[in-house]
């Protein structure tokens, strides 16, 4: 049952690895970017990855605004989740959700040649408040039981390339950019 609370809103503070782990440890333990607070992820140095030690994984939550700057990817492999409440700034590089269940129910811009991927066995269930905007790719790209739920609301104002698993729609969901559709469901 830890919490670490980040509430530094000055743009400052970053996490900086070079390859490597950020460890998420147990059910309850939540590494918390909160409203109003700013975080930067830099993988400038070479991409690096969430990852547990025991249990069933932590939990990156965001409330506030994170950012994602350099070329590499930040991986975040099952069981760790992402809650994404808050404004998610894809600047460089990818994002990679790898297994496990996430939510998203904030604002997320991918810059032009980013991408945020959903791959592994895992779900991701986005709001009726949730925004997708930019001009890089969501890419939807894990096994046949890789899911995308899009509540009633929901919006994506960037291109989705759906190469495997399946979306299911919760009701009205908006889709503005690109649907690149070569398999699944």
């Amino acid at each position: 049952n830890t919490t670490l609370i980040h509430t530094n809103a000055s743009g400052l503070s970053r996490i900086e690895k070079t390859g490597g782990y950020l460890y998420l440890n147990g059910a309850n333990a939540r590494l918390r970017n909160a409203a109003g607070a700013s975080l930067t992820i830099d993988t400038s140095g070479g991409s690096f990855y969430t990852y547990y030690f025991s249990g069933t994984g932590g939990t990156l939550q965001n409330q506030g605004t994170l950012n994602k700057v350099g070329d590499g990817e930040f991986h975040m492999y099952n069981p760790t989740h992402l809650e994404q409440a808050g404004t998610l700034n894809i600047q460089r590089g990818s994002i990679v959700l790898d297994g496990s269940s996430h939510t998203q129910s904030g604002t997320t811009t991918l810059a032009a040649d980013t991408e945020f991927q959903i791959t592994g066995s895992g779900s991701l269930a986005v709001s009726a408040a949730a925004r997708f905007t930019g001009a890089g790719l969501i890419r939807h790209i894990g096994g046949s039981s890789t899911t995308v739920t899009l509540a009633d609301g929901a919006r994506i104002d960037a291109d989705y390339a759906l190469a495997s698993g399946t979306v299911y729609l919760g009701g009205a969901a908006t889709m503005n950019g690109r649907l690149l559709w070569t398999g699944g469901t």
